[in-house]
């Protein structure tokens, strides 16, 4: 599916897509899928240097580690994530309507 979310991390391009999918490159060239974890599509990523941010229309919100391409935590959610944002290296902001 189409890309409907991006984020840059000093060299790494985060695509969130249509099908649910994330897509993390180095070169903006080559794309690597990261594990399939959510079920709607992906509106919403953020990162820094260590760590991916991922919210998708299905209620969920994906904590990732960069270096490792793997979840740390997943969040379950009564309502869609509208917002997200890092106010540090390890905290994130999660906005939910």
């Amino acid at each position: 599916g189409g890309i409907l979310s991006l984020a840059v991390s000093g060299s790494l391009v985060i695509a969130g897509t249509m099908s649910g999918r994330l897509f993390v490159s180095s070169d903006a060239k080559e794309f690597e899928q990261l594990g399939t974890v959510h079920t709607k599509y992906v509106h919403r990523v953020c990162a820094n240097s260590r760590f991916l941010v991922s919210a998708s229309h299905d209620h969920t919100v994906f904590a990732w580690n960069l270096d490792t391409r793997q979840v740390l935590k997943q969040f379950k959610f009564s309502a869609t994530c509208e917002a997200l944002c890092f106010f540090s290296e390890t905290q994130v902001l999660i906005g939910v309507r």
